[in-house]
């Protein structure tokens, strides 16, 4: 999402739970692969659908691009939309991408772990495919460990592993291999303090 842009992306999907359909709003672009993008979004409801009408998104507030400017946004409703464009990119075939897609949609599906990220709800349609996600606000493994030494003590670092190696033998267990397990993969996933 291009900040200068001055209408909101907005993207509808269908909730894993009940399956109902939900818009969530995007804020700003979290990062960009070879065939997909990931947003950080938030969760809309209809009230804030006439907000930004007029053009305007409003100030910002701890990097977050608020929809109003009297409101702070919640970050319990804060998501990661991950948008796979379709047809071929760097490559790739349009099959090998779609197949490549169902594949992580029905393992998504399927999974449910505390250490792994949560898919919240998805839609597919002709254009492309929305997977909506846990947000992990502390970033990557590799960017935490390289930004924050000071923090990584023995005690960290063994609860690190071992929800790592939990959640893998979890993957093994329903016969799921992760193929690609390195710290730029791994997301931090912080809690905030009560009342903020």
């Amino acid at each position: 999402m291009d900040r200068s842009n001055s209408k909101p992306e907005y993207f509808d999907a269908y909730t894993r739970d009940d399956g109902k359909k939900r818009r969530w709003r995007g804020l700003r672009v979290l990062g960009e692969g070879t065939f997909s993008k990931v947003l950080l979004a938030t969760s809309q409801t209809l009230g804030d659908e006439k907000i930004g009408e007029n053009g305007v998104l409003g100030p910002q507030m701890d990097g977050i691009l608020s929809p109003n400017p009297e409101v702070k946004i919640d970050r319990r409703k804060l998501v990661a939309i991950k948008v796979c464009e379709h047809g071929p990119k760097g490559g790739a075939s349009e099959e090998r991408i779609e197949v490549s897609l169902k594949r992580e949609l029905e393992i998504m599906k399927v999974i449910s772990h505390p250490s792994l990220v949560h898919l919240k709800a998805w839609n597919i349609d002709a254009t492309r495919a929305i997977l909506v996600l846990t947000y992990c606000p502390g970033g990557d493994l590799f960017d935490v460990l390289n930004q924050h030494k000071e923090l990584i003590v023995p005690g960290l670092l063994r609860r690190i592993f071992a929800e790592l190696v939990g959640a893998v033998q979890y993957l093994h267990s329903a016969h799921i291999v992760h193929r690609d397990i390195k710290l730029e993969s791994e997301l931090f996933h912080l809690l905030y303090p009560s009342g903020d």
